[in-house]
């Protein structure tokens, strides 16, 4: 049964939104350790953790259609990520409780983490969404547009 394509596009932009905020915020609490008594995360392993599972969950949302799309869909949940992850280490900036970021840390360092989110949750969100697909792809029957069942037929 295929979905309504109003539906099927407001479920996709909700997955984005959800993935973007997830990665974001996940990433951007690891970013600043200092700050979060609470919560304390290697920003390696929040980059690839967060990035991989969002993107396997695009994935699996994806229904019968071209990969591009999926892409598409996890190359805008990282841009949104990168935003949101330089708009929290430039917060204090934004909010002028400090002059500049250089008081916050050692030179650079907001700005190597803003740069190191974009160089790295795009690729490896990207990779989960394609495992994502091949996952869904390979488990669904072929009434739902799988390959599952496709070779039974032969």
């Amino acid at each position: 049964m295929k979905a309504d394509p109003v539906w099927r596009g407001l479920s996709q932009g909700f997955g984005v939104l959800f993935a973007a905020c997830a990665m974001g915020t996940v990433v951007g609490v690891a970013n600043l350790p200092e700050y979060g008594p609470l919560l304390r995360l290697d920003v390696g392993t929040a980059i690839i953790g967060v990035s991989l599972l969002a993107g396997i969950a695009l994935g699996l949302m994806s229904d019968d259609e071209e990969p591009s799309g999926l892409i598409l869909r996890t190359f805008l949940a990282s841009i949104g990520a990168v935003a949101i992850v330089a708009v929290t280490v430039l917060a204090p900036v934004f909010a002028g409780v400090v002059p500049s970021l250089d008081v916050l840390g050692p030179p650079g360092s907001a700005r190597l983490a803003a740069v190191f989110t974009a160089l790295f949750v795009l690729p490896i969100h990207v990779l989960g969404g394609v495992i994502g697909f091949a996952l869904a792809d390979s488990f669904a029957p072929s009434q739902l547009g799988g390959s599952q069942g496709r070779l039974e037929d032969r």
